[in-house]
Formats: structure tokens, C-alpha cells, sequence
């Protein structure tokens, strides 16, 4: 052998049979897991679908700011403000969506939000149901949970808006100059964002975080 050559050997290892009977015994579960879990989350969303409209994104610029005011239309009858704050270089980056909890708005994520542009992320927050933008009148979040459990109509604490977040990532793949090949990390706070996360196979992570 040459002094400061570097050879790789390749080592193929057939199992015999006995061996060959474990390994099948092993991935057989492995198979039935992943299955489960498609199962699940073909289920899940067809729990949570509803017809689908054109998303007819509006977009507005803040000036002075690298923040813009979106908005799009989840479904009938419903369009989702939003907040993005951009990084400083441009190009492809990962995007981070922020979801605030109950009582709170997207403007509230804002430091946040800015916190993440500055490491270079896309960093995205949308208004709940009842909440920022979207809040008509006084009460109307818990008004809505209640009517919900009296006619078994609509599911304003948890299912609309992950439905609403799962409109934001199709929404945030039309955005050519922003879209990277996965959403990571994305969905931070609250119990709508692993939900999201899990169901989705563009969002790579969650990180739900409790404020108190």
C-alpha cells in the first residue's frame, strides 16, 4: 500500500437465514408504525377539511421597516391577516411561523419575530380566530368556544386555525424569492402549532412553548 493513499474497503455482509428471519421480525413493526401514522393523518385532515377557495394573497409593504402586512383567504367567508418580517440578506431562507396564545395578537410576536429575521430567518405570524384583526367584538372568542359546544358547529379553540395555519404554509410556498425545501424550525407557542407540524410533512419541526 502507498504511503498517504487513502483506501476504502466496502464489507457486504449477508445474513443467513436465521438472521435474515430477525431483521424481517423487526422492520414488520417499523412498516405497521408508519402506516398507523399515515392512517392518522389522513384521518386527522379529513377531520379538519373543508372546501378549499383561492388563496388571493394581499400583500402590503411597511415602508422604512422589512416588515409587510399579508393576508389571505383560508376559506369562505374567512382571510387570515399575517406579519413578515424579513432577514436583511435575501435569497432562499428557512421560515419560522409564530403563533401567539389565547388573548394575544401577532403584533405581540413581534420581538420575537424581529428576533428571528435578524438570524436570518423568514419570520411569520398570523391572527387566531377572534384575536387581533380578527377580533369584531368583545368576548367573541369565548362566545364562539361556547356556541361550539352547544351546536357541535365549528371548532374555533383548536382544528379552525390549524386549518388557518396549514393555508399560511400554502400560501408561504408561493412566495418564490422566500420558499427553502422545508419550514424549519417552524411553529413556535401554543397547542395548535405540533398539531400543525405533525400533520404537515412541509413544517420539519415544533417548538410549543408556555408563557405564563
Amino acid at each position: 500500500m502507498r504511503s498517504g493513499a487513502l483506501t476504502t474497503i466496502l464489507v457486504l455482509l449477508l445474513p443467513g437465514p436465521s438472521v435474515q428471519d430477525g431483521l424481517a421480525q423487526q422492520a414488520a413493526p417499523q412498516a405497521s408504525t408508519a402506516h398507523s401514522a399515515a392512517t392518522i393523518r389522513a384521518e386527522f385532515l379529513r377531520l379538519i377539511d373543508r372546501p378549499r377557495v383561492p388563496l388571493a394573497p394581499e400583500v402590503t409593504e411597511r415602508p422604512g421597516t422589512r416588515q409587510e402586512h399579508f393576508t389571505f383567504a383560508s376559506e369562505g367567508g374567512e382571510r387570515v391577516p399575517g406579519i413578515a418580517v424579513r432577514p436583511a440578506a435575501s435569497g432562499r431562507r428557512a421560515t419560522v411561523i409564530v403563533l401567539h396564545g389565547t388573548g394575544d395578537s401577532k403584533e405581540g410576536m413581534l420581538p420575537l419575530l424581529t428576533a428571528l429575521a435578524n438570524r436570518g430567518f423568514l419570520a411569520v405570524s398570523i391572527d387566531g380566530r377572534y384575536h387581533g384583526e380578527r377580533a369584531t367584538r368583545s368576548g367573541g372568542y369565548t362566545n364562539a368556544i361556547a356556541a361550539a359546544y352547544r351546536t357541535g358547529k365549528g371548532h374555533p379553540f383548536l382544528y379552525d386555525t390549524v386549518w388557518d395555519v396549514l393555508r399560511l404554509v400554502d400560501y408561504l410556498a408561493t412566495r418564490a424569492r422566500d420558499k427553502s425545501a422545508r419550514m424549519s424550525p417552524a411553529l413556535r407557542h401554543n397547542l395548535r402549532a405540533p398539531i400543525a407540524a405533525s400533520r404537515d410533512p412541509r413544517c420539519s419541526s415544533s417548538t410549543p412553548r408556555a408563557t405564563f
